[in-house]
């Protein structure tokens, strides 16, 4: 087991740090064999015989709607207007970046933040597991 920076979470990592925030590694009758496979892809199969089913939140709408509707988490467009109080670009701005936040306090007592720079699941499911587990999750 290593920690890991949620804010630089992405692929099969980010995805496997979800499917332990979502209780999925863990029952072993139902997902016997989970694991990172040779592709980089989670893969959690029921049983050995089941074709496996890969649990893709930062790449699928169908694994991370759920989850993002259920935590309330926002998203927000790289167009989107932000305020910035210092840098050498003070003042109103676009963000350039997907962000997402929550609207509830984590496990730190704040509000959840990330970002992404091109794709909008990651930037939630990095939402996600801060707002799970912090600034840092361990992972295999």
């Amino acid at each position: 087991m290593a920690r890991h920076n949620v804010a630089e979470l992405k692929g099969a990592l980010l995805d496997f740090a979800v499917a332990i925030a979502e209780g999925k590694h863990n029952i072993p009758h139902e997902w016997g064999n989970a694991g990172i496979n040779d592709l980089g892809r989670l893969s959690i199969a029921k049983n050995s015989w089941d074709c496996a089913k890969y649990f893709e939140p930062s790449k699928k709408w169908a694994d991370a709607g759920p989850i993002i509707e259920r935590e309330q988490i926002g998203i927000s467009p790289p167009g989107s207007r932000v305020h910035r109080n210092g840098g050498n670009q003070p003042g109103w701005g676009r963000s350039g970046t997907w962000s997402a936040c929550t609207w509830h306090a984590g496990v730190d007592g704040k509000r959840s933040v990330a970002w992404h720079e091109t794709s909008p699941l990651v930037a939630a499911m990095r939402c996600y597991i801060r707002a799970k587990f912090g600034e840092t999750v361990e992972l295999p």
